[in-house]
């Protein structure tokens, strides 16, 4: 019994030592990862604020999803369609945050609009 929980007890340890390990990385080649990730999250708000189909199509992948702040769901050709839409707001990204996991990047912000008609944001 002993034998046993001291296994598991290994294996515990070892599956939370192990991602250190497998996904560690050279720190400059992740800083620019990291900046490379930004810089691209910063161009898709450029081109949803410009209107810049072209830039948007070739920065979404093709099986691209989007929560909005509603909670809806939108793929790639909602979010191209919905470019023939005036914009009525300015938006920044503010607490960007970037993990990068072999060939996977999570990125995390906070998108604030401003509506020209209102003195609050979103």
């Amino acid at each position: 019994m002993k034998l046993r929980l001291g296994m598991i007890c290994l294996a515990a340890i070892a599956s939370l030592i192990s991602p250190a390990f497998a996904f560690g990385r050279n720190p400059e080649r992740q800083k620019l990862d990291e900046q490379t990730v930004l810089r691209i999250e910063h161009d898709w708000l450029k081109a949803l604020t410009e209107r810049d189909r072209a830039a948007l199509d070739r920065i979404l992948a093709g099986d691209f999803m989007n929560s909005t702040w509603k909670g809806e769901l939108r793929d790639k050709r909602q979010m191209l369609e919905g470019l023939a839409k005036p914009v009525r707001y300015s938006q920044r990204l503010d607490d960007l945050k970037v993990n990068l996991y072999q060939e996977t990047a999570i990125h995390r912000n906070r998108s604030n609009r401003s509506h020209p008609d209102e003195n609050s944001l979103h």
